[in-house]
């Protein structure tokens, strides 16, 4: 097994076309109920870190910026700019949870994606998670969804995608697509476990109104540092029980 648990590395890069499917106009979010997922993932981020998984470097990338804007939203958002935020977000909770955090980009610059993977290798990362806002010519489509490299030949991947998954599900009432494989270069470039995340689809117009929420954005985040830490956990349990 790869030892990754002293080192995680969260990266953004390409996003992926979805799959049709029906769409069912979502009711308003309950303010009481946010809180209480929220609540609830905080307490697993504390819980898990505080006992269980000691965090090294943190590499995040946010997907697109500079001239490459990525996917255009119902409402005019562009998906370097969301994505970019979100990645912040994750980055402050990270850092609050005494992470040491890198950036491959701070701003609105491009970086390609080379260097995102470079980047992310130079930093001896253990976990490369790329975030990123969904579209699809049928605006109907919603939800997030996450990929793995089509080529993994570890189950690492698949269970940090799935740990991710999960905590989102728990921590929103957003369409769960599940977990896919998929041929991103820039998943196939890291020599780690690598996994995209699809936090949404801004092509349907319910979906781009939930991503332009602060408070949602920052569900998302706290999800996905959640996922993160719950992965490390289960890592370092199976390190630990492997040693002699």
């Amino acid at each position: 097994m790869v030892r990754w648990l002293v080192r995680v590395v969260v990266v953004a890069a390409l996003g992926a076309q979805g799959l049709g499917c029906g769409c069912a106009r979502r009711a308003p979010r309950d303010q009481a109920s946010r809180e209480e997922r929220r609540v609830q993932v905080r307490h697993v981020e504390n819980s898990a870190l505080a006992h269980r998984w000691h965090v090294g470097a943190v590499c995040i990338d946010p997907g697109h910026g500079g001239r490459d804007s990525g996917t255009l939203g119902a409402d005019g958002t562009l998906e370097k700019t969301l994505v970019l935020d979100i990645a912040r977000r994750v980055r402050d909770g990270l850092v609050a949870e005494g992470a040491v955090v890198v950036m491959t980009r701070e701003d609105d610059r491009f970086v390609a994606l080379a260097r995102r993977a470079a980047i992310c290798n130079d930093a001896g990362a253990g976990l490369f998670v790329s975030i990123h806002a969904n579209g699809f010519y049928e605006p109907d489509v919603h939800g997030f969804e996450l990929y793995y490299f089509n080529g993994c030949a570890s189950d690492e991947a698949p269970r940090a995608a799935e740990a991710i998954r999960q905590a989102i599900a728990a921590a929103t009432d957003a369409r769960d697509r599940g977990v896919r494989r998929a041929d991103f270069s820039v998943l196939a470039a890291t020599r780690c476990p690598a996994v995209l995340v699809e936090v949404g689809y801004l092509s349907n117009p319910d979906e781009a109104e939930r991503l332009a929420d602060a408070d949602y954005r920052q569900d998302l985040a706290d999800a996905i540092v959640a996922g993160i830490v719950a992965f490390g956990v289960e890592a370092t349990s199976d390190s630990r029980e492997a040693q002699p």
